[in-house]
């Protein structure tokens, strides 16, 4: 059972609008490095998140959905999609048990 953030953040997504980016093989660096270029976002906004949402498709893939939820408003601030063929274990890792994940 999700969790009411987890269930906001969810509803949030049909928000997200535009196109989605590619990448084979999802790293967390690759996160890191889009949440580091929005730092002052997420530092000037106490209500601000990074997080980042799994999306298991039919196929057997899952995409993410990388973003700054506003805790606030309850909608993302920019997001972005990437669609991938497989992720790292540590990006793995962070959704075992939710599709949410919020970095700090």
């Amino acid at each position: 059972m999700l969790d009411p953030f987890s269930i906001a953040v969810m509803l949030a997504l049909g928000g997200v609008i535009g196109g989605a980016i590619y990448v084979a093989f999802l790293t967390m660096e690759f996160l890191i490095d889009w949440f580091r270029d929005r730092a002052a976002a997420i530092q000037t906004n106490p209500d601000a998140l990074a997080v980042t949402v799994a999306q298991e498709l039919s196929s057997g893939r899952v995409n993410y959905v990388q973003g700054i939820f506003d805790q606030s408003k309850g909608t993302f601030s920019e997001a972005r999609k990437v669609k991938t063929d497989s992720a790292d274990g540590q990006v793995r890792q962070a959704h075992t048990g939710s599709p949410v994940a919020v970095w700090s």
